[in-house]
Parts: structure tokens; C-alpha cells; sequence
């Protein structure tokens, strides 16, 4: 298994190089980072991707304003999410 803390760094690292990137609410650094290494580093929720971050997570977004996992997303996703969780709560 591939050390949680680890990846959360390599996690990060992503986030600093990519200003616009956010996290889905839903995720920390540290609860994701132990489900990667769960995987020993791979992609948890693509089966044939061998990393997380995995090399498409930036065409993910580009194309549906999150990764595949969810866990990465951009400002649009967030706006999205957080307009739906409100009318929820009117519901």
C-alpha cells in the first residue's frame, strides 16, 4: 500500500499548480489520500488509469467540470453543486 500521506502531498502539489482546481466538498485531502492508497496509487474509480492524479483528470474537467471521481473539480461544478444542495434544503 502506498503511503497515505504521500499521495496527499502529490495531491496537492496538483492543486497549487492548478489555481482554478477545487475539491469536491464532499473530500479532504486526507480522507481521498487514504482511499488512493487503498488502490497502492492508482485511480479508484477508472480501473485502467495507473495513478491518481491520473494524466486525464484535466480532460475531465475540461469536459464535465469534474474528474471521473469527483474528487477534483473546477468553480462551475462547485457553483452547480452548491445551487442544488440549497434547493434541497427548500425542498
Amino acid at each position: 500500500m502506498k503511503d497515505p500521506q504521500e499521495i496527499q502531498q502529490s495531491l496537492q502539489k496538483v492543486l497549487d499548480e492548478n489555481p482554478g482546481l477545487r475539491i469536491h466538498p464532499g473530500w479532504t485531502l486526507e480522507k481521498w489520500g487514504a482511499v488512493v492508497a487503498r488502490k497502492n496509487g492508482a485511480c479508484p474509480c477508472v480501473p485502467d488509469r495507473p495513478a491518481c492524479p491520473c494524466e486525464n483528470y484535466l480532460d475531465d474537467i475540461e469536459q464535465m467540470n469534474h474528474c471521473r471521481c469527483y474528487f477534483f473539480c473546477n468553480e462551475e461544478y462547485l457553483r452547480e453543486y452548491n445551487e442544488c444542495v440549497t434547493a434541497g434544503r427548500k425542498s
